[in-house]
């Protein structure tokens, strides 16, 4: 099955830095989580998303699988928050070793913030965490609460994730 949407894909490294349109070439449900692969309608390039299923704001996870650009997204079409340098965290629940928060530096678009991840070891920690905690909270610079995740079906999602990213 093949659909055809739209999707802001924000602060990223490379060419593929643009609101784009995409086609969902497959994808995969699990729980309160999606993950798929997409072809980028202007350019060709193909990325993975793993991301929160339902309302918004959304969270998604993004990795073109070209050039490896890969970046965090908070996405909420309701918003229109100043643009430019944006500190915000995410805190989890683990399930095995209590709350556990990291904070981001990374940019707001208006519409989302985003976070580019540069290093191998931060995108382990990430996927870690979605997969051994319960919820999540994405908060704002000053603590208020932007949006919170289930992980219901998160660690399935994290894995099919990176069985979209082993078809490179």
């Amino acid at each position: 099955m093949r659909i055809v949407g739209a999707i802001a894909i924000w602060g990223c490294l490379a060419s593929s830095c643009h609101a784009a349109n995409f086609t969902q070439i497959k994808g995969w449900q699990s729980g309160a989580w999606n993950s798929a692969l997409f072809e980028n309608n202007s350019n060709g390039q193909r990325f993975c998303a793993l991301e929160s299923e339902g309302r918004s704001p959304v969270f998604r996870l993004n990795s073109y699988l070209a050039d490896g650009d890969t970046f965090i997204e908070l996405f909420d079409p309701n918003w229109s928050k100043m643009e430019g340098a944006v500190t915000f965290s995410l805190a989890f629940d683990t399930m095995d070793r209590g709350p556990i928060s990291i904070e981001l530096r990374g940019r707001s678009w208006g519409d989302s913030y985003t976070y580019d991840i540069l290093e191998k070891a931060n995108f382990d920690l990430l996927q870690g965490l979605l997969s051994a905690s319960t919820s999540m909270q994405a908060l704002n610079s000053n603590g208020a609460t932007l949006a919170t995740f289930s992980l219901d079906g998160a660690a399935t999602a994290v894995r099919t994730f990176n069985e979209c990213l082993r078809s490179r």
